[in-house]
């Protein structure tokens, strides 16, 4: 069973703000739907893709928040690949107004844990996303959490930026 989690923001993030990691709900779909429009509008149309994924069955959304407030969510689902699973986040994103306190990291470091609670039960053999080649800020963040760029095509995002794969080994 994997646990909602009151995480605090580390070095770089706001003072003493407290956030709470949480599943998200049904009716926290809206949110997502309009985060989405509000940060990924300028690599394609996610406004209808996310709400898809949201409701896709083992698709795990979680949503970050600040005193009731919604900050932010990442999307995290796993797909069988040879012998084990790959934890793949789907989005990551963090509302404007709570951009640059930590909250992505709290966000990516609660999708990590769990890859590895799903990992105590199945093989997990690594971790992966894609991200923007623009967004030098997303891979900064994927970096600093051992994520490292997969050589390849892997296409265009809708808006043009080539998409870049990063994979992160688990276990042992």
């Amino acid at each position: 069973m994997l646990r909602a989690r009151k995480l605090e923001s580390g070095p770089g993030g706001a003072h003493d703000e407290r956030v709470q990691v949480r599943a998200a709900l049904p009716d926290d779909i809206d949110f997502v739907r309009e985060l989405a429009g509000e940060v990924f509008s300028s690599f394609g149309d996610y406004r209808k893709l996310l709400p898809k994924w949201f409701k896709t069955a083992g698709v795990m959304t979680f949503l970050s928040e600040s005193e009731g407030e919604h900050t932010g969510y990442v999307m995290v689902a796993f797909f069988r690949e040879e012998r084990a699973l790959v934890g793949d986040v789907l989005a990551i994103a963090v509302s404007p107004a709570h951009q640059g306190r930590g909250i992505g990291r709290m966000l990516l470091q609660h999708a990590v844990t769990v890859c590895e609670q799903v990992a105590d039960q199945s093989p997990v053999r690594a971790m992966r996303l894609s991200v923007a080649d623009n967004n030098e800020r997303a891979q900064k963040l994927f970096l600093s959490f051992g994520f490292k760029q997969v050589d390849g095509d892997f296409g265009h995002y809708d808006g043009g930026q080539q998409a870049l794969h990063m994979e992160r080994p688990m276990g042992p």
